[in-house]
């Protein structure tokens, strides 16, 4: 089995994909701050949008 790094549009796949991984977290801990201890809603508003 050989492996290989990404380069050029893998690296961009690799890094957008990084992105959205990291906005769908920051949405879920948004949404459980909203709806389970109702304290703040900024996360969704910041997260939500950019998701």
């Amino acid at each position: 089995m050989t492996t290989t790094k990404p380069t050029g549009i893998g690296k961009l796949f690799v890094a957008v994909c990084l992105i959205e991984g990291l906005t769908w977290t920051g949405l879920l801990i948004g949404m459980f701050l909203k709806y389970t201890t109702e304290t703040t809603d900024l996360g969704v508003k910041i997260f939500g949008p950019v998701h």
